[in-house]
């Protein structure tokens, strides 16, 4: 069974921990679930998983409100636009999964501050281009993805572990 359409009041589950939402059909705009959810004084949230739905539209600064998130899953959907520094500020997250999107532009640096991170999977987007400050903890790092158009990644993220 799917559910269809975004309007679940996201805003009144302001204490869930685990929030999974993945593999339906909802459609709209990823920046309006993140900013109901984001609506919520007491913001305990630290599992969203979006993944496998028709999500579209860009990331914005809401995603940064999600201090305590460990695992974020927006795999699968039609999100475009740059991946936003402010992810980087996520220190608790373990679990980027952002795969199978329309992702554009330069790694954001930060990215590479994420020293909890262990599963991160940016593969199937139109990335270009890493810098050594990019770097990756590579006794964390177990699952790292990545797929591009250019081998310029994945040369600069071999250089930078050397």
């Amino acid at each position: 069974m799917y559910v269809l359409g975004t309007d679940l009041s996201l805003d009144k589950l302001c204490e869930l921990i685990h929030l999974d939402l993945s593999h339906n059909r909802f459609h709209g705009s990823v920046s309006e679930v993140f900013e109901s959810l984001s609506g919520c004084s007491s913001f305990r949230i630290e599992s969203l998983l979006l993944g496998s739905n028709n999500l579209s539209g860009h990331l914005t600064e809401h995603v940064e409100k999600f201090k305590r998130i460990i695992h974020l899953d927006l795999s699968c959907n039609s999100i475009s636009g740059l991946i936003l520094e402010s992810l980087g500020n996520l220190s608790h997250l373990t679990r980027l999964l952002i795969s199978h999107n329309q992702f554009k532009g330069a790694l954001p640096e930060g990215i590479g501050q994420l020293g909890m991170l262990t599963d991160f999977d940016i593969s199937y987007n139109f990335l270009q281009g890493i810098g050594s400050a990019h770097a990756l903890d590579a006794n964390n790092a177990r699952g790292l993805a990545s797929s591009f158009s250019t081998s310029a990644f994945m040369v600069g993220l071999l250089a930078s572990r050397a």
